[in-house]
């Protein structure tokens, strides 16, 4: 990656930012200019250009108004000297605290510690495109599955830089990216969501659920309490289908008490959630596994989870289905198991999409790789 700094008051011309030739070569180049420079530099920069705009701590946060100033380019804000860099109502930002900007003074001739400068190093994979995104796909109580998948990858010291989720994977997702850490996710899940005891509250006269809502407002209250998503520790965003438009609509700022309940409103059983003049229910409706926008991320590898259960890894299963249609009220087992297919082959789908599709399997031991090429890309399956 080539490096070019631009003096303030000097013209942006062609010279400056060659960006499109190189850009088919797999090459980047990184520019450092003045923020008066935003103006001349916005005719310059395409959807896969990234700006990275610099603040100190206690400085104003104009992360709405300045990421307007830069057209088409993804921008990400970067508070310098501060673990408390993010207003509640702006975007999320990396926050390089005062002991990481000193080491980092001195990592020039030292051998590179990621330990060390743990931010630092999470912005040169943002900046070089190597950033990791997991996709946390749909799947209802089994969701919970991702939890494990997450501490997977953190003991074996993968870094989870960017993670994306649908209905029960978006409330994982919010929640991991809060707390900033697999194993307290996973406490903070079990202590409020880790039964159906916790969310059960049925109505007498069913309106637009069979279920009041009450006991999953008050869980979502208390996982995310006032936190918006500029506060977390991490950067996310969720999906939710909008029965209004008809459209997929994705948090990326505001509420994550608001965005918790919208992606996890499963139709007919929770109420919609009504936010911005949008009814909103299920993301898994309308995105069961939101792989296509961990790439509108650029992220270098592109992780996919898949939780429900594969039909090719289930046994034969003839003769418990068949006793199960034939009870009475048979036909609920019917339409269950073809939602079950159905979300499977829809999930499959969009993992395919991603670098490396994971499928989690309750009550297994056993691993099994399959690898398949399409247009000219391969996806690695695994089973654990």
């Amino acid at each position: 990656m080539g490096s070019a700094g631009q003096p303030a008051g000097e013209p942006i011309g062609p010279d400056v930012l060659p960006a499109s030739s190189h850009g088919a070569a797999g090459r980047g180049l990184c520019v450092v200019l003045p923020s008066a420079a935003a103006p001349a530099l916005r005719e310059h920069l395409r959807p896969d250009d990234l700006v990275l705009l610099l603040r100190a701590a206690g400085d104003e946060d104009s992360s709405r108004d300045s990421a307007a100033r830069f057209g088409l380019a993804s921008v990400d804000h970067v508070c310098l000297g501060s673990t408390q860099g993010a207003h509640p109502a702006g975007r999320w930002c990396f926050r390089v605290p005062d002991t990481e900007v000193e080491r980092g003074r001195g990592a020039a001739d030292a051998a590179w510690d990621r330990a060390r400068l743990p931010t630092i190093d999470w912005l040169a994979r943002r900046i070089t495109g190597s950033e990791i995104g997991v996709a946390l796909g749909a799947g209802a109580a089994s969701g919970l599955a991702h939890l494990g998948v997450l501490q997977v990858l953190e003991e074996a010291g993968i870094a989870v830089d960017y993670p994306w989720g649908s209905s029960m994977g978006g409330v994982v997702a919010l929640t991991y990216a809060k707390v900033g850490s697999a194993r307290r996710a996973t406490e903070v899940c079990r202590e409020l969501i880790g039964s159906n005891d916790k969310l059960r509250d049925l109505t007498w006269l069913p309106r637009s659920a069979l279920r009041r809502g009450a006991k999953r407002r008050g869980v979502a209250r208390k996982a995310m309490g006032s936190t918006t998503f500029a506060e977390f520790q991490r950067p996310t965003a969720v999906v939710a289908a909008d029965l209004v438009k008809g459209d997929r609509f994705v948090f990326e700022e505001g509420s994550g008490r608001v965005a918790m309940l919208a992606t996890s409103a499963i139709p007919g059983i929770f109420p919609p959630e009504s936010y911005d003049g949008r009814l909103l229910v299920d993301g898994g409706l309308v995105s069961r596994i939101p792989v296509d926008l961990l790439e509108r991320r650029r992220c270098g590898l592109k992780i996919a989870v898949n939780v429900v259960p594969s039909p090719a890894h289930k046994e034969d299963d003839y003769a418990r289905l068949s006793g199960a249609f034939d009870r009475f009220f048979g036909l609920t087992n019917v339409i269950a198991s073809s939602w079950g297919l159905l979300a499977w082959w829809h999930g499959a789908g969009e993992g395919s999409q991603a670098d490396i599709l994971l499928e989690p399997q309750r009550g297994r031991r056993t691993r099994r790789r399959q690898t398949s090429a399409s247009n000219s890309s391969s996806t690695s399956s695994t089973t654990v």
